[in-house]
């Protein structure tokens, strides 16, 4: 279970609409992943606005990055966000 200074963390770096773009394109290519320049192109995201976006995804845990050569690819941890979701449950049914 995260603490609540982690899940504040990873909810922040949902916090933009940008990043919510990136999560639901991940979400929809977690089998493969996505290369950053195919991620960049596709959300119409220039690449230093994508860095600074992926780089607070990063740091709140959610999302996994693999340097294949000069290629980068992108992925989420579904584990870290899977994590959130069991709190979620327990306040709507009334339990801490």
């Amino acid at each position: 279970m995260k603490t609540d200074s982690e899940l504040a963390t990873l909810f922040a770096a949902l916090g933009h609409p940008s990043r919510v773009a990136i999560l639901r394109d991940l979400l929809a290519h977690a089998n493969q992943g996505r290369q950053f320049g195919e991620l960049s192109k596709d959300l119409l995201i220039p690449a230093s606005t994508l860095t600074h976006h992926l780089n607070e995804m990063e740091k709140a845990g959610i999302l996994n990055r693999e340097t294949q050569g000069r290629t980068t690819r992108l992925g989420l941890n579904l584990d870290a966000l899977a994590q959130a979701l069991p709190v979620s449950a327990r306040h709507r049914r009334g339990q801490r």
